[in-house]
């Protein structure tokens, strides 16, 4: 089940531009006159005779600020809905065979995740790098690690994780499968990681005072109402009831592991620091759980969510030196 990831960021509002002008006519015995760039072509008839007239297509600026207003509008609205849900839209509809193509999919704060191919206009855009470790590369980072995202490294350890836990999912789903999903999902991470290196300091130093605060009796729907950068924090973090497919492949990773009633120690996906917990899980097969229902509290990478839809639709879409450790490692790139 390839994922691109989610879980959190705040309303974005769209961008309203105006398409290009556009010539409309209707079939006729004599052929009008051909528009200049930036008129219309209007055909009228009238007594069996047709004749053609040029407007200028002039663009009202209120009219275009009203559209742009309406829009941003409808988009608040949305996130809204979804954030006083307590739940989360579906983001990936993929079968186990891998017949249907990974789609966008929407966060619980209303950020929709591009898919892979999809462009979003941002400055400075990585491109797309897909290469082995140089010697000097294996030697500064350790004999552990298999790939590195933007110099930063993953270890065996980390992907053997991911992968055990992607292939106890219901299902027979090919193992070349599940290794390209386990490395997306290490790929969104590690490259979040990678652009907001210098701010995640500070993110991990706030997740670490919060959860000494909880440790330290503190109640956790209060500490995620005060101090919680995610729109659930206004539920006291409640995210609701959720299945494997819906989350951010981290954050799922830990909330279908972590026991009723417990706090997770701190995860991080590419949306930042979170602290976990599970409040609720109803039992599936073996020891699989079909849902679970959490509760989390989130220390953003950066408060400017537009900077991190940006982050994370480059590296939905491969935009990312990825280096693996050899060959065979590299065979198993999903870009």
């Amino acid at each position: 089940m390839s994922r691109i990831p989610q879980i959190l960021s705040a309303c974005l509002a769209a961008s309203v531009g105006l398409g290009p002008a556009f010539a409309q006519t209707e079939k006729t015995e004599k052929a009008p006159e051909k528009a200049q760039p930036g008129e219309v072509v209007q055909v009228e008839e009238a007594v069996g005779v047709e004749t053609a007239s040029v407007t200028p297509l002039v663009q009202d600026p209120a009219d275009a600020t009203r559209k742009q207003i309406a829009d941003i509008n409808r988009e608040l609205e949305f996130v809204k809905t979804i954030a006083n849900s307590g739940g989360l839209i579906e983001r990936v509809k993929h079968s186990a065979i891998g017949e249907r193509p990974i789609e966008a999919r929407s966060f619980d704060l209303g950020v929709e995740v591009p898919q892979p191919g999809i462009t979003v206009a941002q400055p400075a855009q990585p491109q797309k790098s897909v290469r082995l470790l140089g010697d000097a590369e294996k030697e500064r980072m350790g004999a552990d690690v298999v790939f590195a995202v933007n110099g930063k490294p993953v270890s065996e350890d980390e992907y053997q994780v991911m992968f055990e836990y992607l292939k106890a999912a219901p299902g027979e789903r090919a193992e070349e499968d599940l290794a390209k999903e386990a490395i997306r999902a290490l790929v969104m991470q590690k490259a979040a990681l990678a652009r907001f290196d210098s701010q995640s300091v500070e993110a991990l130093a706030n997740i670490k005072a919060i959860e000494g605060e909880l440790k330290a009796g503190g109640d956790f729907a209060a500490v995620a109402r005060e101090k919680s950068m995610c729109p659930s924090a206004s539920q006291g973090g409640d995210l609701g009831f959720f299945t494997k497919g819906r989350m951010d492949p981290m954050f799922e990773r830990v909330a279908f592991t972590t026991k009723v009633g417990e706090t997770s120690d701190v995860v991080q996906s590419a949306f930042g620091y979170h602290l976990i917990k599970v409040t609720a899980r109803e039992e599936g097969e073996g020891d699989q759980p079909t849902r679970v229902k959490a509760s989390h509290i989130l220390v953003s990478f950066d408060a400017n969510t537009q900077v991190v839809r940006q982050a994370m639709a480059q590296a939905a879409n491969g935009q990312v030196d990825l280096a693996f450790v050899n060959d065979e490692w590299r065979k198993k790139s999903p870009f």
